[in-house]
């Protein structure tokens, strides 16, 4: 991903039990779990346990025969797959296991008897969710109880356990049911469910209430089964027993993550187990992603570099689908290069550099060790001042090798310039001119500097001109003229464009005998002492042409020739103002009078070829 400048920083937070759920299209983790665990307890980057026994063999037959889609279907309510539900709560013991696995038949068993009497599916199904919430459900609703031997133990169940048992043991009894994972929504927590398959109907059932059976029926009576927003179970994703187990395993890494303080290694061993139970379960990936994603991002802020990439580099190594992280990969370096630079630790800077490049090789900054230095002198700007920054890019152009120094050399004129352009905004004119002076003694060369300087001449000769008057701007240009001899032709076209200026304005504004006099007291501003008269004189004669006022016009050309030596703006102006005055006489063949207006135009400038061959052409034309 190729960028001229780094993205921002994407920070992935990690989500609660009420996350949303969006559809993975793929599998988050580009090895088996069990395997990212490994690799992670072998990097030393945090302390975590592999998994191990039976249940590393019960994580690595799910992720095998849920990731192939090829894979035979895996049986939802056997003993494994209540083995899974309890791995996936924390029972890991084989003893415990078995002890509810015997708990979990026993249940079966007076499940069996207590929906005996059931003449259909739906009958069955209503009298299971009864007779759990009368029996092994009975204690009530626990917001973070997801696991599933919580429930005998306990008696209490959320959405999570209770969609869980009431799946395992309804597939048990022969019932056709599906589980549903449903996302956050505005003011909604995330939800889990069930359904039941009936034919081609679809049953909606609450598991957290007993009187969950055809919850959407029963919440639009009056008296509703539930009050208050509700999920969305069209935004809802169908999943199995395992996909619920999952689901478990994940709210046990949240709790794990938000821990203070957070057990990191756990949460991620957690993600981990449940990506094998259900590879595409989203908030399980979602929260993977955040706890590398953060745990990077909080070891940059307190400056463990090296164990930011390192977590990143891991992260990145394992998970299938990384683009935040990649880009969040490439700012971690980024931090780590401004903190190298800004410290003035020049060689190291050019070490990480290197690594950096070699890490994120579509990132072209990595390959340009000024862009760091002046990052550097911008944060020493922006801390102490201009001079701060400049001191720090003269001392990393002494430090970095030479193919650098170009890139620091354009960034420190640059900033001069700028450094000058904020000065005059302040009216400083003689710090503003100085910062000039002092870049060009250093970079006599730099087209910046000279741009800097042309714009310093214009805006500081126009600001004095206007809060002091004339005769200072007057005296800046000589003191400018004095102190910039080699660059004398860039001053005084700065001059001459602001004189220039000033006296079109007040033509434009008709004020015509003002223009002339302050063309009067502009008159060291042009190439010579009658320049700017004759501009002032020109424009407004024009003024008066374009208004077809042709013998004023003559007339203020006449007088402009007398006030001012005879220059090229003026006879040229003089000559076309003759020329459009003859052409509508000529258009009408009308040549005494075109004859008439040319001798007038002689009268002013005897000299003019110009007007003197286009006499004779209008005289040769008469005799036809």
């Amino acid at each position: 991903m190729s960028r001229s400048a780094l993205s921002p920083l994407f920070v992935l937070f990690v989500a609660g039990l009420a996350a949303a759920q969006p559809a993975a299209p793929k599998p988050a983790l580009s090895a088996p779990p069990v395997e990212v665990i490994d690799r992670l307890a072998k990097s030393k980057l945090v302390p975590v346990e592999p998994f191990a026994g039976a249940e590393r063999a019960a994580l690595t037959a799910a992720w095998k025969a849920r990731s192939d889609p090829k894979a035979k279907p895996l049986p939802q309510a056997d003993a494994t797959a209540v083995a899974a539900h309890l791995l996936a709560g924390g029972v890991s013991d084989p003893v415990a296991i078995a002890k509810y696995l015997k708990a979990f038949d026993a249940l079966v068993v007076e499940a069996k008897t207590a929906t005996r009497d059931a003449k259909t599916p739906r009958e069955k199904a209503d009298a299971l969710l009864r007779f759990l919430h009368k029996g092994v459900m009975a204690k009530g609703y626990v917001a973070e109880q997801s696991s599933l031997h919580a429930v005998f133990d306990s008696g209490t169940f959320n959405c999570v356990s209770s969609a869980a048992l009431y799946y395992l043991v309804g597939t048990r009894l022969g019932l056709d049911l599906l589980g549903l994972s449903i996302p956050a929504g505005f003011m909604v927590a995330g939800h889990a469910a069930a359904d039941l398959l009936d034919g081609k109907a679809r049953v909606q059932i609450e598991p957290t209430n007993a009187d969950g059976f055809e919850a959407d029926v029963k919440a639009k009576r009056p008296s509703g089964l539930i009050a208050g927003p509700q999920p969305d179970r069209t935004r809802g994703r169908d999943c199995d027993g395992y996909g619920l187990a999952a689901s478990a395993a994940s709210n046990l890494g949240v709790t794990a993550a938000t821990a203070d303080p957070p057990r990191r290694g756990e949460a991620i061993r957690w993600y981990a187990a449940a990506l094998a139970l259900d590879p595409a379960n989203a908030l399980a990936t979602n929260n993977l992603f955040a706890e590398f994603s953060n745990w990077g991002v909080r070891a940059a802020k307190t400056g463990a570099f090296e164990e930011a990439v390192a977590v990143y580099a891991f992260a990145l190594g394992v998970l299938g689908d990384g683009e935040e992280l990649k880009n969040n990969h490439a700012v971690i370096w980024s931090w780590y290069l401004d903190a190298e630079f800004a410290a003035g630790r020049y060689e190291n800077g050019l070490t990480v550099l290197d690594r950096a490049a070699k890490a994120v090789p579509d990132e072209s900054s990595f390959r340009n060790p000024a862009k760091w230095a002046t990052r550097a002198a911008e944060t020493a700007i922006d801390t102490d001042g201009w001079a701060a920054g400049l001191a720090v890019a003269e001392v990393a152009l002494k430090a970095l090798p030479k193919p650098a120094a170009e890139g620091i050399r354009d960034w420190r004129d640059t900033t001069r310039r700028r450094w000058s352009q904020s000065l005059l905004e302040k009216g400083r004119v003689d710090e503003s001119v100085a910062v000039i002076a002092a870049g060009l003694a250093a970079d006599p060369d730099s087209s910046q500097l000279r741009s800097g300087l042309e714009y310093h001449t214009v805006d500081a000769l126009a600001h004095l001109a206007k809060t002091k008057g004339v005769p200072a701007a007057d005296a800046h240009l000589a003191a400018l003229r004095m102190r910039f001899p080699k660059e004398l032709k860039t001053v005084n076209a700065a001059a001459h464009a602001h004189a220039e200026r000033a006296i079109e304005k007040l033509n434009d504004g008709k004020k015509y005998a003002e223009s002339v006099t302050a063309a009067g007291e502009y008159k060291e501003f042009g190439a010579d002492a009658d320049e700017m008269t004759g501009i002032a004189y020109h424009l407004w004669a024009r003024d008066l042409a374009t208004e077809k006022k042709w013998e004023d016009a003559l007339a203020k050309y006449a007088e402009g020739l007398k006030a001012a030596k005879p220059g090229e703006r003026l006879r040229n102006g003089f000559e076309r103002t003759v020329d459009e005055w003859a052409d509508i006489a000529i258009d009408g063949k009308k040549w005494d009078e075109a004859i008439r207006i040319y001798d007038a135009g002689l009268k002013v400038l005897p000299d003019s070829g110009h007007l003197k061959y286009n006499k004779s052409v209008c005289e040769e034309r008469r005799g036809k």
